[in-house]
């Protein structure tokens, strides 16, 4: 192992703190932490190098020559040729500072470099995420510098837009409610060069909609969230979790669940419904959420409850949902259940009410249809 070479200013010394390890270490006066050649890839690698390589002071009036030659237009190195200049290892300061400023600067005339990419991590959109019906929203970008352009590329008829100053004023139409995406366009002479670079921030307007494409985690998985078996447990894994459109935090929001059959048990806990279906036939409930603008439409979901037990007399109900007809048919793993006692089906409508009934057949079909 190679340590650094110190001195205290009374005597040279090594400090060799590994010594209760019993690793023997050897002391270099120069101590770097890349080596130069390989920092500026001398001979790009197609050369060997050798010692005089290593020990050689690499500089601008003694570029590397000939198959040694360097990738780079330029380079800065720092090496000490008498006492009072330079230091071992180089130092980022001012003078090599406006250096790399200027070799990084796309126009020569302007005195700094482009900084693009530090304005886009270091800038943002200011402003609510959710806006109301009545309500006139202020946004604007966190920085002085440059001219600001704005507009609005998704949800334009959601929301009008006005600028006052640097600054843009959203103002939601009557009754709208959905996404905008906003833009700002800054052009900043100084940091961006006379360039361009675009921020996005997206609002979303007036009340929440709930997302139709449900979510669940049943004991039995179906395939789909319209089938569950019967459970006479409040089980971890038989849940429903309703989402809302346009980016909103659910958990952001306020949720109302309600039961629209009595043939159930339930808990809630924000967007998710957990389901004890101790009864086969038809479960109903519906779902909504507030904001501060106010509460989405009920949502309803019906599940068909079946008695898996151990014959695993499982069943196919669809489509879900429909508007006239409703097939039942065994599912690929069921089997036919033994006893001759038929099979009835009951359908439910959203407040417990019995709408149709039918007895399947001897293989477990059957349809229910609309009057």
């Amino acid at each position: 192992m190679r340590l650094p070479y110190i001195n205290d200013g009374n005597a040279d010394r090594i400090v060799d703190l590994l010594l209760n390890y019993n690793i023997q270490g050897e002391a270099e006066p120069n101590f770097n932490f890349i080596p130069v050649p390989s920092s500026l890839d001398v001979a790009r690698n197609l050369t060997p190098l050798v010692a005089a390589d290593y020990e050689r002071s690499y500089g601008m009036g003694n570029r590397p020559t000939g198959n040694r030659t360097i990738p780079f237009d330029n380079f800065i190195t720092g090496f000490a040729t008498q006492a009072s200049e330079n230091e071992v290892h180089i130092s980022f300061n001012q003078r090599n500072g406006d250096w790399l400023a200027e070799e990084l600067d796309r126009n020569p005339d302007v005195p700094v470099f482009d900084c693009t990419d530090f304005c886009r991590n270091e800038i943002v959109i200011n402003g609510n995420d959710e806006i109301c019906e009545g309500e006139n929203n202020t946004y604007s970008l966190s920085t002085n510098n440059g001219t600001v352009l704005w507009r609005i590329i998704e949800g334009r008829t959601l929301a009008t837009i006005t600028t006052n100053g640097r600054d843009a004023v959203l103002t939601p139409t009557n009754s709208a409610n959905g996404r905008i995406v906003l833009e700002a366009t800054l052009s900043d002479n100084v940091c961006l060069g006379g360039g361009q670079i675009f921020f996005t921030k997206t609002i979303w307007v007036g009340t929440p909609i709930l997302d139709m494409n449900i979510e669940c985690t049943y004991t039995d998985d179906f395939g789909d969230c319209y089938n569950i078996c019967k459970d006479y447990d409040f089980a971890i894994d038989n849940s429903i979790t309703v989402n809302v459109l346009g980016g909103l935090d659910p958990f952001r929001l306020d949720w109302d669940w309600e039961a629209t059959t009595n043939n159930f048990r339930f808990l809630t806990d924000r967007n998710t419904i957990y389901l004890q279906p101790n009864q086969t036939g038809f479960i109903g409930m519906r779902v909504r959420a507030k904001n501060r603008c106010g509460t989405s439409d009920w949502f309803p979901i019906q599940v068909y409850v079946q008695d898996c037990g151990r014959g695993r007399n499982n069943f196919k109900v669809y489509p879900n949902p429909t508007t006239y007809k409703l097939d039942i048919s065994l599912s690929e793993d069921g089997t036919i259940p033994s006893s001759d006692s038929p099979t009835q089906v009951k359908l439910y409508d959203m407040l417990g009410q019995l709408k149709k009934e039918t007895i399947l057949d001897k293989e477990m079909n059957g349809t229910l249809l609309s009057k």
